[in-house]
C-alpha cells in the first residue's frame, strides 16, 4: 500500500467529499507527534483520566493513583493491572470517586464470567 501522504489524501477528499477536502486544507500539515510510553496499559490509563476533566486536574489524580502503589508518577514503573485489581475499591476510591466508578462494569478484583 503506497505511504498516505498529504497530496494523496487532499486528492482522495477533492474526489469523493470536498467539505472534508476543504477541512484538510484549513488544518494544514499534521503536527502531532507520537510520545514513546514504556507500558500500553500506562498509556490508556493516562488516556482514560485525561478525557475525564482538565489536564491539571487529570494529572493531580494520575499522581494520586500512583502513589497509592508507592510510585512517583514521574518514575518509569506504573501500577500493574494485577497491581490494581488486588486493591480495594474504598482504597481507589480515595483517588477520585468521580472516575472509577463509571468504569467499574463489574465488581473490581471479579471477572466478568465469575
Amino acid at each position: 500500500m503506497p505511504a498516505l501522504t498529504r497530496r494523496r489524501l487532499r486528492t482522495h477528499f477533492a474526489n469523493v467529499d470536498p467539505v472534508m477536502a476543504a477541512l484538510v486544507d484549513a488544518a494544514g500539515p499534521y503536527r502531532l507527534r507520537a510520545v514513546a510510553c514504556p507500558s500500553p496499559f500506562r498509556h490508556l490509563t493516562q488516556a482514560i483520566v485525561s478525557q475525564q476533566i482538565s489536564g491539571r486536574a487529570a494529572a493531580a489524580i494520575l499522581g494520586r493513583f500512583v502513589a497509592l502503589f508507592g510510585m512517583d508518577i514521574a518514575d518509569k514503573e506504573f501500577p500493574t493491572p494485577e497491581s490494581i485489581l488486588a486493591t480495594s475499591p474504598p482504597k481507589l476510591l480515595r483517588v477520585s470517586s468521580r472516575i472509577v466508578p463509571r468504569y467499574n462494569c463489574c465488581p473490581i478484583g471479579k471477572s466478568s464470567s465469575a
